[in-house]
């Protein structure tokens, strides 16, 4: 008996990956699109490709590699077949990008007057702002609701098939204790900062690995920079008269580094949006993509013209393309000057955001929880960059139409994704009869957390 059990335990971490595998093939939305349009294409362009060097050998008088076209198409039948894998593990970066914003919304509405099965109903509705963090709850928030399953068991059942490890162990420490008769109150109020340092031990080691990263490509710009100055020089030395090869092979090498650079970066580093995720747009944001379009038809013209000039005279011919080409894409610097300085602002109205937070909520709490009273007597006061947005606030909150819609706009109309969900748990906490100083504090102290350590993140880049 003893044997079997030490054997069954090894089979079972040997069989971790195919336990994930099943799980990601069983979470494809539509499996028979997956194997229409990806799966079977594959298959077939693969075998297409591994038998190139047989039926071509006798068609095309040309020596064909017998390995390069096999293990080409293996190598593209292998990724369609990981496809659902690559697809579900891939979710595990975006969930831990959201765990803050998940742990903070949770232990503010913890401290409210909702029950638990509430609680995760709210947050299940916001998949525009989890996204795949929103889709794990709303399966905990269907499972409750729908099929009554009880919520210790739900939380199990979701954390056996979600790809990310620290979601998985919080739901698996919650489903304990529920069940060990803990209060979702006592044990969110201990959990958070303990999520909440986890998050920021993978924010600070992202944060080295960029460091890393960023030593590892300056190395490789250096050396490429060195191999295109050894082709300008080795014409001079040797009276090679073809130093195109250094030339191309270098600029080619740059552009890989360069796309290399870019997908290290979208996979090690953790989401941290900058500009609210609710799907609706402030007259900045459209401002910014007319500016982006305008910048576009500009290129556009810019390029005809430089054409146009290139083929009828002689005066663009001491120029290089690759500066005509330059020539004709400067427009496209304009709106990325634009949102630069737009971030600058944001990064300003955060700062005033935490300070006008914590005094909404102690004003609120001395005026018995009237929330459009004190935002008035706040709008009165100069929050600088951020008072026109208060006190159009206030305006919204006056007409009685919608506060919630007021809250969300106030979040968008600010252009930062931190204060339109700190506004947003402000609002949902508050109108559930939690004390206005305590959600202000807790919102407050988990925003400056999150925006010290993007501030470290952009120092190092």
């Amino acid at each position: 008996m003893l044997k079997k059990k030490i054997f069954g335990r090894k089979k079972i971490e040997k069989s971790g990956f195919v336990k994930d595998l099943k799980i990601a093939y069983r979470s494809l939305e539509d499996p028979g699109a997956f194997i229409k349009k990806t799966l079977l294409p594959s298959i077939i362009l693969g075998a297409i490709l591994i038998s190139f060097p047989f039926s071509l050998a006798d068609l095309i008088p040309i020596e064909i590699s017998p390995y390069s076209f096999p293990t080409v198409g293996l190598i593209l039948i292998i990724l369609a077949v990981l496809y659902p894998y690559i697809s579900w593990k891939n979710k595990e970066m975006e969930i831990n990008g959201k765990m803050h914003f998940f742990i903070t919304h949770l232990r503010v509405l913890a401290i409210s007057d909702l029950s638990l099965r509430d609680i995760i109903n709210t947050i299940g509705e916001k998949k525009e702002v989890y996204k795949s963090l929103g889709d794990e709850i709303k399966k905990i928030s269907i499972l409750s609701t729908q099929w009554k399953v009880p919520l210790a068991r739900a939380f199990k059942f979701v954390s056996d098939r979600t790809p990310s490890k620290i979601l998985k162990d919080f739901l698996d420490r919650f489903s304990q204790s529920l069940i060990s008769g803990v209060s979702h109150r006592e044990f969110i109020e201990q959990e958070q900062g303990a999520v909440m340092e986890e998050y920021k031990t993978m924010y600070e080691s992202a944060n080295e690995n960029l460091t890393i990263l960023n030593e590892v490509y300056v190395s490789l710009l250096i050396s490429i920079v060195f191999v295109m100055s050894f082709g300008l020089v080795m014409p001079m030395i040797t009276g090679m008269k073809d130093m195109n090869t250094f030339v191309y092979g270098s600029s080619l090498a740059l552009i890989i580094t360069e796309g290399l650079l870019l997908y290290l970066l979208r996979s090690m580093i953790p989401a941290d949006e900058i500009w609210p995720q609710t799907g609706e747009k402030s007259e900045t944001e459209k401002r910014l993509y007319r500016l982006f379009f305008a910048s576009l038809i500009a290129c556009t013209f810019i390029g005809v013209a430089i054409f146009f000039v290139k083929v009828s005279t002689h005066l663009l011919d001491p120029l290089p393309f690759e500066i005509l080409v330059s020539i004709s894409l400067t427009p496209l610097a304009l709106p990325g000057i634009r949102t630069f300085l737009e971030e600058q602002d944001i990064a300003r109205r955060e700062r005033n955001f935490l300070g006008f937070l914590p005094a909404l909520g102690s004003i609120s709490a001395m005026r018995g929880g009237k929330i459009n009273e004190s935002v008035g007597y706040l709008s009165e006061k100069d929050y600088g960059i951020l008072t026109p947005h208060i006190r159009n606030l206030y305006k919204r909150l006056c007409t009685r139409i919608d506060d919630d819609s007021a809250w969300e706009w106030f979040g968008v109309d600010t252009c930062s994704n931190y204060i339109q969900r700190g506004s947003e748990m402000f609002r949902e906490a508050t109108y559930a009869a939690a004390n206005p100083r305590d959600v202000a504090r807790m919102i407050t102290e988990n925003v400056r957390k999150m925006r010290d350590l993007r501030l470290k993140k952009h120092a190092i880049i």
